[in-house]
């Protein structure tokens, strides 16, 4: 789609939301029934595998997008595909998702750990949260995208990550996982009443690790309401 008929699917109906919020719960079920098998000793694709057969057998039709699975130095590749690298003890694991449920789709990002990672990437990760939080709290009807992008990136820049996050804070999702509005620093939509979009701050250390947190929120009457449901505040341990 082209032009102004990219905008014509950006506001959803109820129906739509619907679909949209049993897409996330099927991916969310499926991720947990996934990661109850254990991280450590298994590769990335089989992970990824095993979450994609999950979702399938939950009722989705597949995966919204090639399923990332990147752990310990590949966490800092913000798009890495799941490789056939061994996830050891004490390293970052970032885990993009999604699946279709009747033709809508979810979209999610959680960075867990395989042990302690230390100080380094524990205020790494507080600083995504807090940007993320910005982010979210800059949302409602009336509000320029390019304005959420930068409250976040902005955070994120005071505190010496700015150079490190290199992609948009988010997008809307819909029949497509990647549909309008953009929220970039070069966007010039304005979000409406039943847009849906993710919020994914991240920060990628090349050679060390990287971060990414990803939620999906449906504009309201007058800020938002969150769609995904999964705890990011705490790093979770999957051993």
């Amino acid at each position: 789609l082209g032009g102004s008929l990219r905008y014509l699917r950006a506001v959803k109906d109820q129906d739509e939301l619907s679909l949209i919020a049993e897409a996330v719960r099927i991916s969310e079920q499926a991720l947990g029934e996934t990661l109850a098998k254990g991280l450590v000793g298994r590769r990335e694709i089989d992970v990824a595998f095993d979450l994609e057969c999950a979702m399938r057998a939950l009722g989705a039709s597949g995966p919204s997008f090639e399923t990332i699975v990147a752990s310990g130095p590949r966490s800092a590749m913000p798009h890495g595909a799941a490789s056939e690298k061994v996830i050891q003890a004490d390293e970052p694991v970032v885990i993009d998702y999604g699946c279709i449920y009747k033709g809508y789709c979810s979209d999610q990002t959680l960075t867990v750990c395989t042990g302690n990672l230390g100080g380094e990437f524990e205020a790494a990760y507080r600083c995504v949260l807090e940007a993320q939080k910005r982010g979210i709290g800059a949302l409602a009807p009336g509000k320029k995208t390019a304005e959420v992008d930068a409250g976040a990136r902005e955070y994120l820049d005071q505190n010496g990550y700015g150079r490190y996050f290199g992609h948009s804070l988010g997008h809307g999702v819909g029949m497509e996982v990647h549909e309008m509005p953009t929220l970039s620093t070069v966007s010039k939509d304005t979000l409406e009443d039943g847009m849906v979009v993710t919020i994914e701050p991240g920060v990628y250390l090349p050679g060390k690790f990287g971060i990414r947190l990803e939620d999906v929120f449906v504009i309201t009457d007058s800020s938002c309401m969150r769609i995904t449901n999964i705890d990011k505040e705490a790093i979770t341990v999957i051993r």
